[in-house]
């Protein structure tokens, strides 16, 4: 997607203005700070050089697109106002809170923005490691994109009535469903079938003897 015309623009001139802008969406608190010394709006939104509660921002590292079997992610780094604030800000409770960066430039007559920020990243805080010396603090934190949720494992998911209703509440084509047999091919990658046969032989309807009793069976079941 291209750059704002007024934006673009304005980067093409002598030593334009520029600034980012951060936004973290915690459970109890939004930071929305910027790495310059002022103040700007955007958004109907003030951000500043400092927040009032977790401190100012130290640096951001380069956003740059990742290859292969990596998801993009973004390292900033943050100087806690206090113990309290460091407590607060590395708590687990806040990890998937929803990050946002934007890149803009500023009018230094006006204190305004010139066109529309770009959007550099869009993601979760994931991680955060803390350096301490001797009168400082730093918290480093990962924000991940998005896309590193493809890379989560299935481990949990299973093919029964109670994580099916997890996750589509009122399905009910597995209600009836005490066992599923699934087909897993030995030594070639055969195509796996739409429709598998479970292992569930309580009996067919009108069965009646042999002890078959004339209970369900139950077969065709989509997975």
């Amino acid at each position: 997607m291209p750059l704002n015309a007024s934006l673009d623009a304005a980067l093409k001139g002598a030593a334009p203005l520029v600034c980012l802008l951060l936004k973290i969406e915690l459970p109890d608190h939004t930071i929305r700070i910027t790495d310059g010394a002022g103040q700007v709006v955007f958004g109907g939104e003030t951000y500043s050089g400092e927040d009032a509660v977790y401190g100012t921002l130290d640096q951001v590292e380069t956003v740059a697109e990742q290859i292969g079997t990596e998801a993009p992610k973004v390292r900033f780094g943050f100087l806690p106002a206090s113990l309290a604030a460091l407590a607060s800000i590395t708590n687990p409770a806040n990890q998937g809170a929803p990050v946002s960066l934007w890149f803009a430039a500023v009018n230094p007559s006006t204190g305004l923005l010139i066109g529309d920020p770009e959007l550099l990243f869009l993601g979760e805080l994931d991680t955060a490691d803390t350096e301490t010396s001797e009168g400082s603090t730093l918290i480093t934190f990962d924000v991940a994109s998005a896309w590193e949720r493809l890379f989560d494992a299935s481990e949990g998911q299973r093919l029964n009535n109670t994580f099916i209703q997890s996750v589509w509440p009122g399905a009910r084509g597995a209600e009836f469903v005490s066992q599923v047999q699934r087909d897993l091919p030995w030594g070639y990658d055969a195509p796996r079938p739409a429709v598998v046969r479970d292992g569930y032989t309580a009996g067919v309807p009108g069965s009646g003897g042999n002890g078959a009793g004339g209970g369900w069976r139950y077969t065709d079941v989509p997975y």
